[in-house]
């Protein structure tokens, strides 16, 4: 099953069956020690239900999403976050600088993922 074509046509109801994050996810990722500079990659942002919570948090967010509907959808969803940077890529492929991240969040998109591959991946930030 390809993940980027799985959501084709379907983003609108994906976002509106889910669930939303609780605000306590924000206190454990804060207690890891967010500073200004932090960056949190939330890999498999989907529609951005997580990654828009992850927003209220004073660093750099980076949305990561291979599907380009969900993307878009994840955009139109956190535009009121200037701290949120999107990136079309899988979590096996980011292309982000090695060493660049700090924290990674994973919401409900896990068993997407390639497992030797995105190791590799998540290895290098």
């Amino acid at each position: 099953m390809n993940i980027q074509n799985e959501f084709v046509h379907k983003t609108k109801e994906y976002a509106i069956g889910r669930p939303s994050y609780p605000i306590e996810v924000l206190n454990i990722i804060n207690k890891l020690g967010i500073k200004k500079q932090s960056i949190i990659a939330d890999i498999g942002a989907g529609t951005g239900l997580l990654t828009n919570r992850l927003g209220n948090l004073d660093c750099t967010i980076l949305a990561i999403e291979p599907n380009e509907d969900m993307l878009k959808e994840c955009m139109n969803y956190c535009s009121n976050r200037k701290n949120i940077k999107f990136v079309h890529a899988t979590a096996e492929a980011t292309f982000l600088q090695e060493k660049s991240v700090d924290i990674i969040t994973i919401a409900q998109a896990f068993h997407w993922f390639d497992k030797p591959l995105y190791k590799v991946e998540f290895k290098r930030f």
